[in-house]
């Protein structure tokens, strides 16, 4: 019987994540739409994009969520899924984010370089599968590193790279932060702020937490008002891990993977400044940047983005 229980409960726990079909006005799925959860090998892992869209014939537009490690696929359900009306809209769980978790094992293979390859395996992947020469691509936060350096390399696969939350040199960002948040210590004389601050030193940080800890601090620094559609629409769960598209073992990954990845991919951005290394792309780039973003990234991005040479 305790045999019996124990493999229920593995059952029960591997159980994966479904996302529910496009229904038309008569509650039937939309012919000629698509909803499903894809299984895609890209770089010898196994990955997990969620597609969908009301017809298959429209353009292709791939998202590529934050972190590093951060799964979207509750979010862009929650908030994004008017795109599913004029796109065929692909959201990437990432080699070591939310239902892709698995695939980090073993990490010390995990590299940047790497991670640029299997974004433009996956464009080629759904270019293919959808019958187009080329897709748009969006990258959020760290998303939008990686696609920068996916439409440098391969820009004949894009349409146009679109970035929100736009990172332009993760150092850059890391060091305007520490001195915001040194300087807020200041003037609320928070000693205890002040003091783990000191305890991290100047980025690049030492201590893998250090991240983990000054995110807590990011409302302090841009405080910014939650509408009541973004209050109304918010995915059950922590982080939105009670979005369908996630399996339980799935929502366990989900927390685990933030840590997990900022270890492995945080070292690997020190050197990247694009408004050195990215002066040109051959894509038009359009930023969408919130007014209540942190400066510490919009400054960075605008500096590039005013500097950048592109159709």
């Amino acid at each position: 019987m305790l045999t019996v229980a124990l493999v229920a409960f593995g059952v029960l726990l591997t159980r994966p994540g479904s996302t529910e079909p496009i229904l038309a006005a008569d509650g039937r799925p939309v012919a000629g739409s698509v909803a499903e959860l894809a299984k895609v090998s890209l770089g010898g892992h196994e990955q997990t994009v969620l597609i969908r869209a009301r017809s298959t014939a429209n353009q292709v537009l791939l998202y590529l969520a934050g972190g590093p490690g951060q799964s979207d696929l509750g979010y862009t359900r929650a908030y994004m899924a008017g795109l599913e009306d004029d796109f065929v809209f692909a959201v990437w769980d990432q080699r070591g984010a939310g239902t892709s978790y698995a695939a980090l094992d073993p990490a010390s293979t995990w590299t940047l370089e790497q991670a640029v390859a299997d974004t433009v395996a996956l464009a080629r992947y759904l270019a293919a599968r959808f019958g187009t020469e080329k897709i748009y691509l969006f990258g959020n936060s760290w998303g939008s590193t990686l696609g920068v350096l996916a439409v440098q390399r391969n820009p004949e696969l894009f349409h146009a790279y679109i970035g929100a939350g736009q990172m332009a040199s993760q150092l850059a960002s890391d060091q305007i932060i520490y001195r915001q948040l040194l300087e807020h210590a200041t003037r609320t004389g928070d000693t205890a702020l002040a003091e783990r601050m000191r305890e991290f030193g100047p980025p690049p940080y030492r201590d893998i937490y250090a991240n983990a800890f000054i995110v807590g601090y990011y409302d302090t620094l841009a405080n910014y008002p939650r509408s009541a559609y973004f209050q109304a629409h918010r995915p059950p769960g922590i982080d939105g891990t009670g979005a369908a598209e996630y399996g339980p073992l799935d929502k366990i990954n989900k927390l685990k993977a933030l840590a997990d990845m900022a270890a492995v991919v945080s070292p690997q951005l020190q050197r990247l400044d694009f408004r050195v290394s990215v002066p040109s792309l051959d894509v038009p780039v359009y930023l969408i940047q919130g007014a209540h973003e942190l400066s510490a990234r919009s400054e960075p991005a605008r500096e590039w983005f005013d500097q950048l040479r592109a159709p």
